[in-house]
């Protein structure tokens, strides 16, 4: 008995120095004190791991308690919201149904989704984490009423330019373009073209009205995502992102609450590739500067003048031939820009693309933006190399061979292999 109270009386010391409370409450008093000081030193050391070890808060999510609901993982224990896809069984999808919202003033808390048919709804918190994060419920009747906010209605297009707040929980680590146009977004755009002042397309800086920059929510590690429309169509899916965040997103992203003095105004935001170097950079999106063209917000491109094509009779010729493509702009396509090269030269030049190999192994394809200012006065040959260099970002990734009169082009590592073009009398078939 002793050497238990000699060892509480040790803990409860311990616990006094770290608390740095006076050890003069725990001493044991003279007349039947020790008992009593040894309480009063129990009462000190429980107050003490109350301080190291606080009880767990409660798990809420706007006033909804979570504590005691069901809670799951497994999107295949969720048939209330997820289906097979007709396409690919072993993938689950959303139900077209399905109701998919956040609380306007806890927008980065997490994502409800209502099932109409059941009327029942679910929570999942902390969206955007790629290890998906777990559902809670399912609880009864509409959310709308219960978390005191407005039902929400499906978003309408009111402006020819917007950036509309993503309701999905999405891994923007790795979007599934294929989704584009069945993603929730909030009941009213964060920026408008009513909200521009300026649109540097070379840098894509939007310079915004006093007071927009304060609408955008603060994001967490995952980011929030956006997406970008002009004139109806939905162009691409963003994140507006921190700084802090150790995370590599495949969508271009918008750094909120850093230090603005490089964009040249307090109330500028700029549009950055994605973090991850082979991701497409689709803020080139010719919709998008069609309209903030008519908008007036971006300079016209300057209208292509058709030029005469050389008359070359041999390739190693054509390769020699001095061409024009000054109209060529950073925007510009891959593809525009092959269909260029084989045009300037007449006859044709015979121009072989391998695209699958390209989108493949370089994550490349036609509407990939060339990323290089236009050209003129160099042989079409020195043309056609810039051409793959800039596309490619890498000076070694891509490459041509000529075989039998014709150029393929592809990534050098499949041009190691050799290459033969076989012709074959097919007119037999038709």
């Amino acid at each position: 008995m002793e050497k238990r109270r000699s060892t509480e009386f040790v803990l409860v010391l311990a616990a006094l120095l770290l608390t740095g409370a006076e050890p003069a409450s725990a001493a044991p008093q003279a007349k039947g004190g020790a008992s009593g000081g040894l309480d009063a030193a129990r009462g000190v050391l429980k107050e003490f791991r109350g301080r190291r070890f606080p009880p767990k808060k409660k798990l809420e999510f706007c006033g909804l308690d979570l504590n005691s609901a069901p809670k799951t993982k497994s999107l295949a224990e969720l048939p209330d919201l997820y289906e097979h896809d007709p396409c690919d069984p072993n993938i689950l999808r959303l139900r077209k149904n399905i109701v998919v919202a956040r609380h306007p003033e806890h927008w980065c808390d997490g994502v409800i989704y209502y099932a109409p048919a059941r009327n029942l709804h679910y929570v999942s918190l902390e969206p955007g984490h790629p290890g998906r994060n777990p559902f809670y419920g399912p609880f009864e009747g509409k959310p709308w009423k219960r978390l005191k906010m407005f039902e929400p209605k499906p978003a309408k297009d009111k402006c020819r330019f917007a950036v509309y707040l993503v309701a999905d929980d999405i891994d923007t680590g790795n979007p599934d373009p294929n989704l584009l146009d069945q993603l929730h977004l909030a009941p009213e755009p964060i920026i408008t073209e009513k909200d521009l002042l300026e649109y540097d397309w070379d840098r894509h800086i939007m310079k915004l009205a006093p007071g927009v920059k304060e609408r955008l929510p603060s994001p967490g590690v995952w980011g929030i995502p956006f997406l970008v429309i002009a004139d109806g169509e939905r162009c691409y899916l963003g994140a507006f992102w921190s700084a802090g965040s150790s995370y590599m997103p495949k969508t271009p992203i918008i750094y909120v609450g850093i230090s603005p003095g490089f964009l040249g105004s307090k109330n500028s935001l700029q549009i950055r590739p994605a973090l991850v170097k082979a991701a497409q950079d689709a803020r080139g999106d010719r919709r998008i500067r069609k309209v903030l063209e008519s908008l007036g917000f971006v300079k016209p491109m300057k209208a292509v003048v058709p030029q005469a094509r050389k008359t070359a009779d041999s390739l190693d010729a054509q390769l020699r031939t001095s061409v024009d493509f000054s109209h060529w702009a950073r925007d510009t396509t891959f593809g525009q820009a092959i269909d260029d090269v084989k045009n300037s030269v007449n006859p044709p030049m015979r121009l072989i693309v391998f695209w699958k190999d390209l989108y493949d192994n370089a994550a490349i394809d036609q509407d990939t933006t060339i990323g290089m200012d236009g050209i003129s006065g160099v042989p079409l040959g020195v043309a056609l190399k810039s051409l793959l260099m800039a596309v490619a970002g890498n000076p070694g990734q891509l490459g041509y061979i000529i075989d039998a009169g014709v150029i393929t082009v592809a990534t050098k590592d499949s041009l190691k292999e050799k290459w033969q073009t076989r012709v074959y009398d097919i007119r037999d078939l038709f």
